[in-house]
C-alpha cells in the first residue's frame, strides 16, 4: 500500500455495530448489566431472594446512567466508547446512537420491574416480607465491589466515583426502603 491509501486506511470512520452494542450490553463489566441480566433469571427461576437482593440495584443504576449521562457526558461515552473510538471526532458522531441504546437497555428493565411490584396480580412483596434493611445491606456489597474495580480501571472514564458511590448507597437505600418498607 502506498501512504496515501494507508493514510486513508487509518482515516475511515468506524462505526458503532450492533454486534458490538451486545457484545458491550452483556459484559458484566459494568454494574448495571450483570443486575439486569441476573434480576431477569432469578425471577424467572423463582430465586426470590437473589431477585430481592437484585432488583433495587436495577432502579438505581438507571438513576446513575441517566445522572451520568446529563453531567459527565463526555467523561462517559470517553470511558465506554474510547477503546472503540479513540478519535473524540468518531467517538461524538457514535456517542448520541450509543446513549439512546443505553438508555433503552436501562429503562426496559425497570419498566419491567414497576410491572412485577406494582402491577402483578400477586404481591410478591407482600409474600415474602423481604426486610429493607437486611436488602440494602446485601445489596450495597455487589456495587462496594464494583466501585472498587470500576474507580481504578476508569470504567466510566474520568468521573467523581466516591461522589457517585455517595450517591449510589443514598439512593440504593431509598430504593430499598420504597420496595420493600
Amino acid at each position: 500500500m502506498s501512504s496515501i491509501q494507508i493514510s486513508n486506511h487509518q482515516h475511515q470512520s468506524k462505526h458503532l455495530t450492533l454486534g458490538l452494542y451486545i457484545k458491550g450490553a452483556f459484559s458484566f463489566k459494568y454494574i448495571s448489566n450483570l443486575s439486569i441480566i441476573v434480576s431477569i433469571i432469578s425471577y424467572y427461576l423463582n430465586a426470590y431472594d437473589v431477585f430481592f437482593i437484585i432488583a433495587p440495584l436495577v432502579f438505581v443504576n438507571l438513576i446513575i446512567i441517566l445522572i451520568l449521562q446529563i453531567f459527565e457526558y463526555d467523561n462517559l461515552m470517553l470511558g465506554l466508547l474510547g477503546n472503540e473510538f479513540p478519535d473524540k471526532t468518531n467517538r461524538d458522531k457514535q456517542a448520541p446512537l450509543f446513549a439512546f441504546a443505553m438508555n433503552i437497555w436501562h429503562i426496559v428493565p425497570v419498566l419491567w420491574l414497576f410491572y412485577i411490584f406494582k402491577s402483578h396480580d400477586v404481591n410478591i412483596v407482600k409474600i415474602f416480607h423481604p426486610n429493607f434493611m437486611g436488602t440494602f445491606l446485601k445489596s450495597s456489597i455487589l456495587p462496594l465491589i464494583y466501585y472498587y474495580f470500576e474507580s481504578n480501571l476508569r470504567v466510566y472514564g474520568d468521573v467523581n466515583y466516591l461522589a457517585y458511590l455517595i450517591l449510589y448507597m443514598g439512593l440504593l437505600l431509598a430504593t430499598c426502603i420504597y420496595l420493600y418498607y
